[in-house]
């Protein structure tokens, strides 16, 4: 099949207003996002027409029982009305409320302007998370401070690990994600992360990159930014170079060398061709060994 201008149109139409029909909440400015990025495209010469057929399902959508007042994940403080909500819980110090209308939840915390919405079927798994301790006990905080922390956001802690399950299962390339909030909604429908109270050991990984550089590649992935990072090799002096979007964990290849990040722009001897990892959807890595898959661990920040 021949894809046309006008396929690719009503394509992406669709596309765009699968986010009103399908998502939980109702999430109106991805739709909105979608149609920016088709005008980006050239696709749409008039961009009210995609509109129109959005704002179209968004009032079927709203006639059919959805609240108009959750219409969106995220709200500020200043823009939701908590007198129609109903508090239903309070673990670890956060707040949960539920709208008496379309059952949605939705979760936040003192201070916050943000807050995070989540369908009925899901506040089963909020109020899970609640209930576990997944606060890192004195030994695991000594690894985990060893290993070092590698985001650039505060609210968020990561640490790439070896990890080993209370049911034996070793986790090479394991990332632990240590944060005082829930999974976001799209969490529950994955199947590759686990919750940090099944932990039983935690070591540093054999193919992790070392603190310096991991945080350079986890900056760039944080920040949506493209970024070409160097590393030397110490014992052969030989500079490599690739794309931050590889990831923490390196290939095979590398596993025991002593490596060191190098200046941005450096003479390099050579470019490693491996693009994004598999589970994200992107190439294989080109003529080397890809690391195993990443595994998500979630905790409780310290």
């Amino acid at each position: 099949m021949i894809v046309t201008k006008e396929l690719a149109k009503q394509y992406l139409i669709k596309r765009a207003a699968w986010f009103i029909e399908t998502a939980p909440d109702g999430d109106y400015m991805m739709a909105y996002r979608s149609v920016n990025w088709l005008e980006g495209m050239e696709l749409f010469e008039d961009q009210d027409e995609c509109l129109r057929e959005l704002d179209k399902r968004r009032t079927a959508r709203m006639e059919s029982g959805h609240c108009p007042k959750c219409n969106y994940r995220h709200a500020t403080e200043t823009e939701k009305d908590l007198s129609y909500l109903t508090l239903i819980g309070e673990p670890k110090g956060s707040k949960i409320y539920q709208c008496p209308k379309c059952r949605s939840g939705w979760f936040t915390k003192a201070g916050w302007k943000i807050w995070y919405g989540y369908d009925e079927a899901m506040l089963d798994y909020v109020t899970e998370w609640g209930n576990r301790n997944m606060q890192p006990d004195a030994s695991q905080r000594k690894v985990l401070n060893e290993i070092g922390n590698i985001s650039s956001d505060r609210k968020l802690q990561l640490f790439p690990a070896h990890v080993v399950l209370r049911d034996g299962t070793e986790i090479p390339s394991a990332m632990i994600h240590l944060q005082d909030e829930p999974p976001p909604p799209d969490w529950f429908e994955k199947s590759t992360w686990h919750y940090f109270d099944l932990v039983k050991e935690i070591r540093p990984s054999e193919i992790a990159y070392k603190k310096q550089i991991a945080k350079d590649i986890m900056n760039a992935m944080q920040n949506g930014k493209f970024k070409i990072i160097y590393v030397k090799d110490q014992e052969t002096q030989k500079i490599y170079s690739f794309e931050s979007h590889a990831g923490v964990f390196f290939p095979e290849e590398l596993k025991g060398k002593e490596l060191s990040l190098e200046k941005a722009g450096a003479d390099i001897n050579e470019h490693l061709n491996y693009y994004m990892p598999h589970e994200r959807g992107g190439s294989p890595f080109w003529g080397l060994t890809p690391p195993p898959k990443t595994i998500s661990i979630r905790g409780d920040k310290i």
